[in-house]
């Protein structure tokens, strides 16, 4: 990033957003915060951080410096919705492109609240906006909504600009839509099966990444290795703008089956198979043996999965064997890492899961029902006797329909909210009677702190001993005498009195 006063390079990071970085996001602000009312509605830094699905800041300079911040959520900032279903008003309301028809909450975030420097705010809501799209790899689109005619400056709305959606109704008049897809950050992969003469354009990205000492000596490993796919070993190979710039290599002849329950829990995955209708057990997963793909691209991780689920599709489990020294990287997010059956495993690598429904979209969610308890059971089958009887007692006090369990439950709670407010209460109490001790003494420190000037005073003028604390501080001696309090400071004494009394 160049600072467009200097014209210097800045290295500008973004990362999830801290409670730490408020006190300088306020700063950011500045006296703004009026004009940004009226684009976000009421806004609380802190509550965003805390609370919306995703907050980055972004930090530049060797003190790490704030930059710029947004936060995103599943439905628009402020009150536009008026409590309506998101994905509903905007279909109603606007013509919505076919590529975020659907809308889900996996795939669509809205732009909240945003503010940058001034003097770098393109070059930093750009960064943001490209750091939200890796870190999310199932995030397509990112909406933006804000009332007629109160869009921000044009160098934010240059990542907007010319995506904005065409309202059908009058009230789709009154609010602004805009829109960026992921494609204008990050284009999207085309997946196909490999073909060998793909193997001259993946050699150095294979090289550099995946390959091992033996297959880096083989300049035509590559090339064998596609031409000898066959319906248990096939490759998939990653285009950009019609050029290979990544390939995955899948089996479903996994050589660790038998060996891996023996190190890993896989009793939750049924062992990674299942019984056909004759009762023959067979396999029910296949593995990746081999990933590349350029750098900039690797956010698009997620893209060869389905295809490799295509590949095998009487298959339900994905797995990836890897060394402990291998770092996580983006194809990992959607994995799980199962657990050893035992610490200190002396299987050497480290197991990762996927189940093909983990990359469904168009999940719903709903308050679970009685008739959930069932189905939901056999999520947790074979699983340790207290958690199956943790689970269904759970179930039984918070789902029931009002039933005995649940009304002792709704009993037990009010009363423990009513003790917990009555102890809020009494905090507050002796917090107030605190504050009103500290006032007390303070004031009577302030009367003796008189009382002596007062006297040495008189001392100094041969006057006698002086007055005591029951004296008249404001007699004839005092004549002349400034001790220190001024008149606002005894009108105020004056009125925390008469507020106590």
């Amino acid at each position: 990033m160049t600072d467009a006063l200097t014209g210097h390079r800045m290295a500008l990071s973004v990362r999830r957003s801290e409670a730490g970085d408020e006190a300088g996001i306020f700063l950011l602000i500045g006296e703004e915060a009026h004009l940004l009312e009226k684009t976000y509605g009421p806004f609380n830094i802190g509550t965003l951080i805390a609370t919306n699905t995703l907050s980055v800041t972004a930090l530049c300079g060797p003190n790490d410096e704030i930059f710029g911040f947004a936060s995103f959520g599943h439905s628009p900032a402020g009150s536009i919705l008026n409590g309506e279903n998101s994905a509903e008003w905007l279909t109603e309301n606007y013509a919505v492109p076919n590529e975020i028809a659907s809308l889900q909450s996996e795939t669509t975030l809205w732009l909240n609240f945003q503010t940058a420097n001034h003097t770098t705010e393109a070059a930093v809501l750009d960064e943001i906006h490209r750091s939200v799209f890796q870190s999310l790899p199932q995030l397509d689109t990112i909406l933006f909504a804000c009332p007629k005619g109160t869009a921000p400056a044009s160098e934010f709305m240059s990542i907007y600009y010319g995506q904005r959606l065409e309202a059908k109704t009058p009230r789709g008049e009154e609010v602004e839509i805009y829109m960026t897809p992921r494609s204008a950050y990050s284009p999207p992969l085309e997946i196909r099966y490999a073909y060998e003469e793909d193997s001259d354009d993946l050699r150095d990205i294979f090289t550099k990444q995946s390959a091992s000492p033996e297959e880096r000596e083989d300049e035509h490993f590559l090339a064998h290795h596609f031409r000898a796919q066959n319906d248990i070993n096939r490759s998939l190979v990653a285009l950009c703008e019609g050029k290979p710039v990544g390939m995955m290599s899948l089996t479903r002849q996994v050589e660790e089956l038998d060996a891996l329950p023996s190190y890993f829990d896989l009793a939750p995955y049924n062992d990674l198979v299942r019984a056909l209708p004759d009762g023959t057990v067979v396999p029910n997963v296949f593995c990746i043996k081999k990933f590349c793909l350029v750098d900039e691209l690797h956010s698009r991780s997620i893209d060869f999965l389905q295809p490799a689920f295509d590949t095998y599709p009487d298959l339900d489990y994905c797995i990836l064997i890897l060394p402990h020294s291998v770092p996580q990287f983006e194809l990992l997010n959607l994995f799980v890492q199962v657990l050893p059956t035992e610490p200190g495993s002396v299987f050497g690598h480290v197991l990762y899961l996927l189940h093909k429904s983990a990359l469904r979209s168009g999940l719903t969610l709903r308050p679970a029902q009685p008739a959930d308890q069932d189905a939901l059971q056999e999520f947790i089958t074979g699983s340790e006797a207290r958690l199956v009887e943790g689970f269904n007692e759970v179930f039984a006090v918070c789902v029931a329909d009002r039933s005995p369990a649940h009304e002792h439950y709704l009993a037990q709670r009010e009363s423990y909210n009513a003790q917990v407010r009555q102890l809020m209460q009494q905090a507050q109490e002796l917090e107030a009677q605190r504050a009103r001790d500290q006032r007390r003494k303070k004031r009577l420190e302030r009367r003796r702190r008189i009382a002596l000037a007062r006297r040495r005073r008189r001392e100094e003028l041969g006057e006698g001993d002086g007055l005591g604390l029951d004296d008249d501080l404001d007699g004839p001696g005092a004549a002349g005498y400034d001790d220190g309090l001024s008149s606002d400071e005894e009108e105020n004494e004056e009125e925390e009195e008469e507020e106590e009394e």
